[in-house]
């Protein structure tokens, strides 16, 4: 046999081609109906080149030391790229608000009540009894508020 003849794909080849094509093409359908992220830093060419974070413990920079061209220090790209974060996320839940079947497509002002339940995040104190109350088991999610306050502590970090 030549090894340099081209061989014909086999048909677990030809499988693995067409399941990349077609998460290829849900991709692009996913794309075109909810968008994907999509920042521009129109200051980029001013941000420092060098690793200015490096000489900080775990990076963790004193405020008053970044630099002021620093994107940290740019108070008009925080805001854009806080602004597209909060896009995508809302992007995100809606495409699971469809996925569970509560497009907001047709909704009534019931129905949106009742899909804006699925992310709600409840906040409950049941450390004496050691498990959640029932009701907070439904939705997006539940965390003490011991638990809250710690991680708002590590965000303001």
């Amino acid at each position: 046999e030549n090894k340099n003849e081209e061989k014909e794909p086999d048909e677990a080849d030809k499988s693995d081609e067409t399941a990349a094509d077609d998460a290829e093409a849900k991709k692009e359908e996913l794309i075109a109906k909810y968008g994907k992220w999509g920042f521009w830093d129109g200051a980029e060419e001013i941000r420092p080149k060098e690793d200015y974070c490096a000489k900080y413990p775990n990076r963790d920079i004193p405020e008053d030391d970044f630099p002021d061209t620093a994107w940290q220090a740019d108070a008009v790209y925080a805001n854009h790229w806080l602004d597209a974060a909060s896009n995508l996320v809302s992007r995100a839940m809606e495409a699971i608000y469809e996925e569970y079947g509560h497009s907001k497509e047709g909704l009534d002002a019931a129905g949106r009540i009742e899909r804006a339940k699925m992310f709600k995040i409840h906040m409950a104190d049941f450390e004496k009894e050691g498990l959640p109350p029932k009701e907070v088991l439904e939705g997006g999610g539940w965390m003490p508020h011991k638990s809250f306050k710690g991680l708002v502590r590590r965000l303001m970090h």
